[in-house]
């Protein structure tokens, strides 16, 4: 059996698959890090500086990012690439990899720009297929997908599922098939506040977004996005044109999911380098047509975007995690109202972080029952992050100050 289908006979089991190739790995897993590091990316969506316009919202994912060997040695050499920084993408990532070896994580996190977003690929949890976990192991993968989106603030993934020729086939009292439950894997979206899950999936129209499974799918699928050939920019830029001219705007197109290779690399049809595509990007950007209307997005920008134009929600829900729960609302006063949901009440530390990493304000939470509320004020305006720490505590949420 190939490899994908099988890992859809381990999900049904549910576990999730972790392919390395890597030697070293414990010496990976114990390099000391910041225990009190912030992850947070120049990427993050500023709702106060993004508006939904009438363009065509282009983007580019890397691929391979559930592969651990990918992770750890600098997505191909892309990472490396002088040009990286000047072009928005999506890199994919293994966020159960990021866990795991927090020291490769903090690299990733301290060096990315602006125009570096990031996915999860193709759960948060690793390579798996949770529309196929056991009903029992649910509840324990979605608080650790939670938990992983909520720590690493990443809230879109990239999923894939069209191996199995046959549609459908058994192995070993397990059904193997060549398309997503829908309606498991939306689900599953929804409960874990995925703000996108882009999938691959033949059963389903392509650059379309879905809405009615639950959480927002968005399929792209045999049209030349996927693995396609980059051999010829010409004929790419054409490809991408055509699919783009005459379309109504805003419109969103993910034109390509590519393995990207580092700068001056022996390239195979379906690989890229960052400054290939820069030229590909640089010559749609020139084309007399359509080229003004043209945005190429990072996948953050991409989530937030399609989420405003489909008319949900743009910011992630309330934080969840083994029955504790943050919500933070803004008053009129532009003050932060906190009501923080536990076991049982207990002092709590409360820091606010800027995008930068930088702590904004530190400050302790005596709480004088489980369900509690508190107000605190942040002087700046703008996106930050807030997280409540103690014992056996740590929630962190995304707030908007100063609307």
């Amino acid at each position: 059996m190939r490899p994908e289908p099988l890992v859809q006979w381990i999900s049904a089991w549910g576990g999730s698959f972790h392919e390395t190739l890597l030697s070293n790995l414990s010496w990976h897993h114990v390099f000391p890090v910041d225990a009190n590091f912030s992850y947070q990316r120049p990427a993050d969506i500023n709702p106060e500086l993004v508006s939904l316009e009438d363009k065509y919202y282009v983007l580019f994912i890397s691929s391979e990012g559930d592969a651990g060997n990918w992770n750890i040695g600098f997505q191909g050499g892309a990472w490396q690439s002088t040009t990286r920084g000047q072009v928005p993408v999506a890199w994919g990532f293994n966020l159960q990899m990021f866990e795991e070896f927090p020291f490769v994580a903090q690299y990733y996190y301290r060096t990315a720009t602006a125009n570096d977003g990031f996915m999860a690929v193709s759960t948060p949890l690793g390579y798996a297929y949770p529309d196929v976990f056991p009903t029992s192991y649910l509840p324990d993968a979605k608080a650790k997908t939670i938990a992983l989106m909520d720590k690493f603030n990443v809230n879109s993934v990239y999923a894939y599922k069209h191996y199995n020729g046959a549609g459908s086939s058994q192995y070993r009292g397990i059904t193997i098939s060549n398309n997503f439950n829908f309606s498991n894997l939306g689900l599953f979206a929804e409960q874990t506040n995925a703000q996108m899950t882009m999938l691959f999936d033949p059963a389903l129209m392509t650059q379309k977004a879905y809405t009615n499974y639950g959480g927002l799918l968005y399929n792209h699928v045999n049209d030349d996005t996927f693995y396609a050939d980059f051999s010829n920019l010409t004929t790419v830029r054409d490809r991408i044109v055509s699919k783009l001219s005459g379309k109504t705007k805003p419109r969103f197109l993910m034109a390509g999911y590519q393995r990207f290779r580092f700068d001056n690399a022996t390239l195979a049809t379906n690989d890229v380098t960052l400054p290939r595509l820069k030229t590909l990007m640089d010559d749609i950007k020139n084309n007399t047509s359509i080229g003004a209307d043209v945005e190429f997005v990072t996948p953050e920008k991409f989530t937030y975007l399609l989420r405003k134009s489909l008319g949900l929600s743009t910011t992630v829900p309330a934080v969840e995690n083994n029955g504790q729960k943050l919500l933070v609302f803004s008053d009129q006063n532009n003050r932060l109202q906190l009501n923080l949901q536990l076991e049982s009440a207990q002092l709590v530390q409360i820091r606010v972080f800027d995008l930068a990493g930088k702590l904004i304000l530190s400050e302790n939470w005596n709480m004088t029952m489980s369900n509690d509320f508190k107000t605190i004020s942040v002087a700046q305006k703008g996106i930050f992050i807030l997280n409540i720490k103690g014992q056996n505590v740590n929630l962190t949420s995304k707030i908007v100050n100063g609307k």
